[in-house]
């Protein structure tokens, strides 16, 4: 019922996004950096090496808090690809093309079908999520899956439900 209440709230929110993409230019860069978004990752997966290592960061001051780890992890794990998500397009922007990172991606809505592919898709072995992004759907997946979750530089208030 949890699970119900949340994605209807997702899609509120993404539809809500695209509404002001009319009058808001930052608001309109997210909405066309996940156009087609499931066709660019397949193309943009075909890179990637057989397991990946995925970093999500809501914007570019995560981004610049994960640099660190993003560039130890490359260096520690060579045959594995590293992936890195945006939320914001601010973050996604400056950092499109950043040398350690394999691919560097925006983050579907948090939403079952979204989730399930755009992670089948990247196949990863380790997920990192930095700071204030906590999308739910994506946890759910992951846990679904097996896959081992850090949350790092987290401010936690209460339980995040990743049991």
């Amino acid at each position: 019922m949890i699970q119900f209440f949340y994605s209807l709230a997702m899609y509120c929110l993404c539809f809500g996004i695209k509404v002001a993409s009319i009058f808001n230019s930052k608001a309109s860069q997210w909405v066309k950096g996940r156009q087609n978004w499931r066709e660019r990752l397949v193309q943009d997966s075909k890179i990637l090496k057989k397991e990946s290592i995925w970093i999500h960061c809501s914007s570019l001051g995560e981004f610049e808090q994960a640099r660190p780890l993003i560039d130890e992890l490359k260096n520690m794990y060579p045959e594995k690809s590293m992936v890195v998500s945006f939320f914001s397009p601010s973050g996604y922007n400056i950092r499109k093309n950043y040398p350690h990172a394999d691919l560097v991606t925006y983050l579907p809505c948090d939403l079952p079908g979204n989730a399930q592919f755009f992670i089948e898709t990247i196949n990863p072995v380790l997920v990192i999520f930095v700071k204030y992004d906590l999308w739910f759907t994506y946890f759910r997946v992951l846990r679904k899956l097996n896959i081992p979750l850090l949350i790092v530089s987290v401010i936690q208030n209460r339980t995040l439900g990743y049991n």
